[in-house]
């Protein structure tokens, strides 16, 4: 480690894009023991993922200036999870035998909220349909978690927790209870009225406003407290948003199922190998047909 460990994560969520990796984060900064990252995403570790040197190891530091005596210091960049092997590898190297949290999901459900996240940050047309995006992608190996998932398990064995988005949804409070068990921290009384969905799904009202909103969103999450961020953001789609009703064709399904089926199949061997047992559905059923 190339910096006092007082000052550096020890905690991670690596991914996946629209897994439930916003709500987990916030709902564990809420930990006494545990420390949050100033931004959320500080993102170090991208550059070398993508081929570049690392940015000076100051700047990862500083988002954890104010820790004292929590035992754990937690940021959640939901784009190491890509780099597999190689980024497991380097982060251990900088960061030493850290503890990693990797939410699943469904990844026909996460393709479908990523569509939805692109509606709403403007970067396909309003008219376009989920499976003409799908169709337009083309490329989904950032789907494929199995060739992802093996290369951390490698690197960092049972120091990895994988937690499933249906689950933290519909129970959260017994897979918060269950991770804390897994960081051998004290339980916590989970409180549901405190549940916040740290990343909505909303649509926008006015496109004027809500484009204005998004140039100033991009620059204050990289300024402000990820909770004080999260408050903000909900404040403002309660005056500029509106419900998300579009939902998943059968034929996007029969689009997407046998480009994944395989990948599912895999990952559904890789985790019973791991010692889980009680799966979603998803894998459940991807596991019996192969």
């Amino acid at each position: 480690m190339t910096q006092s460990a007082s000052k550096l994560p020890n905690l991670l969520i690596p991914g996946y894009h629209k897994a439930g990796t916003t709500t987990l984060f916030h709902e564990l900064s809420k930990h006494p023991d545990i420390y949050p990252s100033h931004i959320k995403e500080p993102f170090y570790f991208r550059p070398y993922i993508n081929g570049k040197d690392l940015p000076p190891i100051a700047d990862y530091a500083s988002n954890f200036l104010g820790s004292t005596t929590e035992k754990y210091r937690l940021e959640g960049s939901p784009t190491y999870i890509y780099g597999g092997e190689r980024a497991a590898r380097k982060i251990q190297e900088v960061l030493g035998d850290v503890r990693i949290i990797i939410s699943l999901r469904n990844p026909v459900d996460q393709l479908f909220s990523l569509y939805k996240h692109h509606l709403r940050f403007l970067k396909i047309d309003k008219n376009t349909s989920f499976l003409e995006f799908l169709k337009n992608k083309a490329d989904f190996q950032r789907q494929f978690f199995d060739e992802h998932l093996e290369g951390w398990f490698t690197v960092f064995g049972d120091s990895v927790k994988c937690v499933f988005f249906e689950s933290l949804i519909q129970a959260p409070g017994p897979v918060l209870a269950d991770i804390q068990d897994w960081l051998e921290i004290s339980a916590t009384e989970f409180i549901a009225e405190t549940w916040i969905n740290a990343n909505p799904g909303e649509s926008y009202r006015f496109k004027f406003l809500h484009q204005l909103s998004l140039g100033i969103f991009n620059k204050a999450k990289n300024i402000i407290p990820h909770r004080a961020f999260v408050i903000l953001r909900k404040y403002y789609f309660l005056l500029n948003g509106k419900a998300n009703t579009s939902t998943i064709t059968p034929e996007s399904r029969k689009y997407l199922e046998p480009i994944l089926a395989d990948h599912n199949a895999r990952l559904a061997s890789i985790l019973a190998d791991r010692g889980y047992h009680d799966l979603p559905v998803w894998l459940k059923v991807k596991a019996e047909v192969t």
